[in-house]
């Protein structure tokens, strides 16, 4: 934590981490080429929901009795999972991006450090215009 705030750090896949998997599911080939492109855009907006998300005080605790404590955490994260996905009814197009996020070592012999897992939802419209972003969190 910087000044009272908890600043994640995006990290590449620790080498004890399952690999990353990309699923699409009812995308074209250029649906999903221009998610690519806009994948700058779009980890930048996952970075933003995560800081934001740990950093809200009735989301998270300071002490060790609560989950997610971020005093476990190392602010380090990285991505292990991409799903595209687009709705047949309406043409929405999501792309769900999992991160995890690290713990610091807690006992001698830990050789997995993931402690939460925050999934990042951005919807588009058919026009490419993102309508949503929703975080949804889980223990890991």
């Amino acid at each position: 934590m910087i000044a009272g705030k908890f600043i994640p750090r995006k990290i590449d896949t620790p080498s004890w981490a399952r690999d990353a998997t990309e699923e699409v599911e009812g995308l074209s080939q250029d649906e999903y080429d221009t998610l690519q492109s806009k994948m700058d855009v779009l980890l930048k907006i996952v970075n933003d929901e995560v800081t934001e998300y740990l950093n809200d005080p009735d989301l998270v605790c300071y002490d060790d009795d609560g989950f997610p404590n971020i005093s476990r955490m190392t602010g380090e994260y990285y991505i292990e999972d991409k799903l595209y996905y687009k709705y047949p009814e309406d043409s929405v197009v999501q792309i769900s991006i999992m991160t995890h996020f690290l713990e610091e070592q807690w006992h001698e012999n830990q050789n997995d450090f993931d402690y939460l897992g925050l999934e990042v939802h951005v919807r588009f419209s058919a026009d490419w215009t993102i309508t949503s972003v929703d975080v949804d969190s889980s223990s890991i």
